[in-house]
């Protein structure tokens, strides 16, 4: 990627510009319930801090292990 294309600020027009972060996450298998509780509990905080547009927190259907930021 050359640094004109990484100065370029990007966006979508339902949020209207800024920076998107994508993050995956595998937790271990004897903690997935409680990642997933937890995740639950952050996720209203997590879209009320200022600045953020989006932000959503989805599991994947064939790995209950993998979280998708």
């Amino acid at each position: 990627m050359t640094e004109q294309a990484m100065n370029q600020q990007t966006g979508h027009p339902a949020i209207g510009g800024g920076l998107l972060v994508v993050a995956q996450w595998e937790a271990k298998a004897e903690e997935v319930d409680r990642i997933a509780e937890i995740l639950r509990g952050f996720l209203p905080q997590a879209q009320r801090e200022p600045g953020v547009k989006l932000f959503l927190i989805s599991r994947a259907k064939d790995n209950p292990a993998q979280f998708l930021f």
